[in-house]
């Protein structure tokens, strides 16, 4: 993706991405004009992650990338500078909802 996108046509094409991979949602993950687009991943490959960040410290952010990238600027994912700010924010694509367990 080295051409400028508008915030429209970057919107297409997350919708685009969403209906052929049939996906809830598409993350989109932008900097100095480079984009990307990932999906939140599956729980096997969040469980794969994790054991390896038991490891490695990059190694759940690596994975957790690597397996719900869909398609855009490859730089985000090996340039260390893009990456690591990447690696900062990881949460948001692993991101949780709160269950209330209540015992009567």
């Amino acid at each position: 993706m080295n051409k400028e996108l508008t915030q429209e046509q970057i919107k297409e094409k997350a919708l685009s991405l969403k209906k052929k991979h049939n996906l809830k949602e598409i993350w989109v993950l932008e900097s100095e004009g480079k984009i990307a687009f990932v999906k939140k991943p599956s729980r096997d490959q969040l469980k794969y992650a994790m054991s390896v960040s038991q490891n490695d410290p990059l190694g759940l952010a690596e994975n957790v990338l690597e397996s719900g990238w869909l398609e855009g600027d490859e730089e985000l994912k090996t340039n260390d500078r893009y990456f690591l700010d990447i690696t900062t924010q990881i949460d948001a694509l692993i991101e949780t909802t709160t269950v209330n367990i209540k015992k009567y």
